[in-house]
């Protein structure tokens, strides 16, 4: 029986209320500093992705937590605006929104303090776990080593692939972790691996147990695709940066786009970066989020049309 897919990808958690700050540069300890309010706009690391993939041209989902505050109606608002799906939304009435304080430099690079009053990973109640089987890719973060075995099962029982973006605080959740055999995609920033005493042994070791590529984003330094047949390595494009922020939650939806599609990693990762490259345009993670045919169009500018 074939199953009939109603989402191209559903992704778990990970949104907040950004409340952007334009800073000289970053305060000293014990400084006063004055900043510039820019503005307070929807963000959080998977919701941004959710709104980039829906931006290029995908059927998406997002399912979490969002506060009964006015944050919530800043963050429901904006996944409506993009045409993002809501489901299984887990209310919490008596808690604020997760939200994030982004200090912005001139030079377009900022700084996020990350503010989570709940601490809460998106549940896998019955409604979610219903959309999960009608998808063809999940994506979120490991938030806890539990918490992701209990994704990763409920992937692997419906033969799901599951994608998993690693920041720097939850490396450690999954090394050490034998990898779910859903895992597909694999990101991972390359101060992320600096971290590490064997990086080269564990990105083999992510291979080997399963995953089919690992992405190493390297900010302006463009991003570099390891799978089992080789390495793929792709420079940014230089443009006009106005703010860094949700740079590579644009990337990610781009590179997992271009896995649907099923193009080559050669091919994808130059799509991600040119979708990267487009969002960093603007101010705020959303602000500059690019359609499938804005990406195209960049690439033909540039003269690498795929």
């Amino acid at each position: 029986m074939t199953r009939t897919h109603r989402y191209d990808l559903l992704c778990l958690g990970g949104a907040a209320v950004d409340w952007i700050l334009r800073v000289p540069r970053l305060p000293q300890p014990d400084e006063k500093l004055v900043a510039k309010f820019a503005g307070r706009v929807a963000g959080g690391l998977v919701a941004n992705t959710a709104c980039a993939a829906a931006r290029l041209g995908l059927r998406v989902a997002w399912s979490g937590v969002i506060g009964g505050d006015e944050g919530g109606q800043i963050l429901r608002q904006s996944f409506e605006d993009f045409g993002v799906e809501v489901v299984n939304v887990e209310p919490a009435p008596d808690m604020f929104s997760d939200f994030t304080v982004i200090l912005l430099e001139p030079s377009g690079r900022r700084t996020i303090l990350v503010v989570s009053p709940g601490e809460r990973p998106p549940s896998l109640g019955e409604t979610c776990l219903e959309v999960l089987e009608r998808t063809r890719l999940v994506y979120t973060v490991p938030w806890t080593a539990t918490w992701l075995r209990e994704v990763a099962r409920a992937c692997q029982q419906v033969d799901i692939p599951l994608a998993l973006d690693v920041e720097p605080n939850s490396i450690s959740t999954v090394i050490g972790e034998v990898i779910p055999s859903s895992l597909r995609l694999l990101f991972v920033t390359q101060g992320t691996l600096e971290t590490l005493d064997h990086a080269d042994d564990t990105v083999r070791d992510w291979l080997e147990a399963g995953v089919e590529q690992v992405v190493i984003t390297r900010g302006s330094e463009g991003a570099v695709v390891v799978t089992r047949e080789g390495k793929f390595e792709t420079s940014a494009f230089r443009v006009l940066v106005v703010d860094t922020t949700g740079a590579g939650d644009c990337f990610h939806a781009a590179y997992m786009a271009a896995w649907l599609w099923g193009w080559p990693p050669e091919q994808a990762v130059r799509f991600a970066n040119a979708a990267a490259a487009l969002s960093v345009q603007h101010l705020g993670a959303r602000g500059g989020l690019p359609t499938f045919q804005d990406v195209m169009a960049f690439l033909a500018q540039k003269g690498e049309a795929l």
